[in-house]
C-alpha cells in the first residue's frame, strides 16, 4: 500500500490517494483536487473503491460530485 499525496489549486489542502498496488484499487481522501488527477490510474485498470471525507468543507469536497459520477465509488464520511 502506498499513499499519493496531491495539493490542491488554489487552495492550502491537500488530498491523498491510498493506492493498493496488488488489487489495482485505490481511495481518494478529501477530493478538493480535480476529479482529472486520479485519471491516469482509472485509464491504467484502477478501480477507485471508496471516497474518504475527513469533514465536508468545500475546499476537500470540491470534486466530490464529479469522482462519484464518473467513478460510481462509495463515499464515506463521520455523521
Amino acid at each position: 500500500m502506498r499513499v499519493v499525496s496531491l495539493e490542491s489549486a488554489g487552495y492550502a489542502s491537500n488530498s491523498y490517494l491510498i493506492l493498493q498496488d496488488t488489487a489495482k484499487e485505490f481511495a481518494v481522501v478529501d477530493p478538493s483536487i480535480d476529479p482529472g488527477a486520479a485519471e491516469p490510474y482509472l485509464r491504467d485498470g484502477w478501480k477507485l473503491k471508496y471516497v474518504l471525507l475527513t469533514h465536508g468543507h468545500f475546499d476537500h469536497i470540491g470534486a466530490l460530485r464529479q469522482v462519484k459520477e464518473f467513478t460510481g465509488a462509495q463515499i464515506a464520511i463521520h455523521e
